[in-house]
């Protein structure tokens, strides 16, 4: 799968100290009596106090028009296509506002029997950073971008064709910059993240896959911070903090919550989907192990709406856990959407991630 060489939107999802705890994370005593209540104590109750964590009001991706492709959108070829919306972030996923090297990543984006479609960057600082144009060809993006403390990426469409695959082979989405080479075969209708670490230094190459909104179905990106708060009667807890993101990258919510092993051994979590006015939009519940999660999206009366899935990293409680990944809302992704939760420990599937 990969080869390792080892703005117009502000997706600043993400930004925080190098403390492996923050001021607002509860003790992990708390954490613990929390885990042990129905749904982690999470309610459809009002939360305004959950903006006033410092990540809260971080600018996290604001309602922006896509930048517009003039490459791929008028192409007759390319109507009617198929899409697979990706974002490829690439850099420190949880920021870390000590680092003091600029890294160079300049590189392309390229995809094999497909096009690439450009959305628009994300992260991408208008001093140092930009997309090439023109474009060389419609299968290729190229980029300079420099990161330091945070990350950078592209949220694209990939367009399946098939006038530009008359053989059905592999479709190919590959990153290739100075630091590392990642690639991920794209499929039609496919959902799914992957992270991998690139370098000594830590920094990361993620790919986010999801389907593009369509009949009523709403899918999108999320990403914040995991981590690691203690450790009571020898299990370790935690708290996360992250965002909503619609398929375009705009912002959409926040989410706020808990994680650890109950006294049973299971590995749970619950959060609090919360807008910006503090209302609650929904909950989600589910369980995580082996560096993914995966969970049910829930609304009034805790009906199944969706689902969230991804991946997590906390290893060594220094402050840089963080966790990636989409959400799907009444995409027939769980077959028990529209029914009330049977209960919080429901098994999860985290093969599907």
């Amino acid at each position: 799968m990969k080869t390792t060489a080892c703005s117009l939107l502000s997706l600043s999802l993400l930004a925080c100290g190098a403390s492996a705890t923050t001021s607002t994370d509860p003790d992990p005593g708390t954490v613990d009596t929390g885990l042990a209540a129905d749904y982690g104590g999470q309610t459809m109750t009002a939360d305004t106090a959950a903006l006033a964590d410092p990540e809260a009001v971080a600018n996290f991706g604001e309602t922006l028009p896509p930048t517009g492709d003039p490459t791929t959108d008028d192409r007759a070829d390319l109507a009617g296509a198929r899409r697979v919306r990706g974002l490829v972030a690439w850099g420190y996923l949880r920021p870390h506002p000590d680092a003091t090297e600029v890294v160079d990543w300049s590189g392309t984006l390229s995809v094999t029997n497909a096009a690439i479609h450009l959305v628009r960057p994300a992260r991408f600082e208008t001093a140092t950073d930009h997309v090439i144009v023109p474009r060389p060809d419609i299968q290729t993006l190229g980029f300079d971008s420099k990161t330091r403390p945070a990350w950078d990426g592209l949220l694209i469409d990939v367009v399946l064709a098939p006038a530009l695959n008359p053989t059905a082979g592999d479709v190919v989405l590959t990153l290739d910059t100075p630091v590392a080479s990642e690639s991920l075969t794209i499929e039609d209708g496919m959902r799914g993240t992957t992270v991998d670490t690139v370098d000594a230094a830590g920094h990361k190459i993620a790919f986010h896959v999801i389907r593009p909104d369509h009949d009523g179905c709403a899918e999108g990106f999320l990403l914040g911070r995991w981590n690691t708060v203690g450790q009571v009667s020898g299990h370790e807890v935690g708290v996360f903090f992250g965002r909503f993101l619609g398929a375009g990258g705009e912002r959409r919510a926040v989410v706020k919550g808990i994680f650890g092993e109950r006294r049973d051994g299971t590995k749970v979590f619950f959060g609090k989907i919360i807008d910006r006015n503090g209302n609650a939009l929904g909950l989600v519940a589910g369980r995580y192990g082996d560096g993914k999660f995966g969970g049910r999206l829930l609304g009034d009366g805790r009906v199944v709406e969706g689902a969230v899935r991804g991946r997590y990293a906390d290893r060594n409680n220094d402050g840089d856990g963080f966790f990636a990944g989409r959400w799907s809302k009444m995409c027939g992704e769980r077959s028990d959407e529209g029914t009330p939760d049977a209960g919080d420990e429901a098994a999860e599937d985290l093969s599907l991630n």
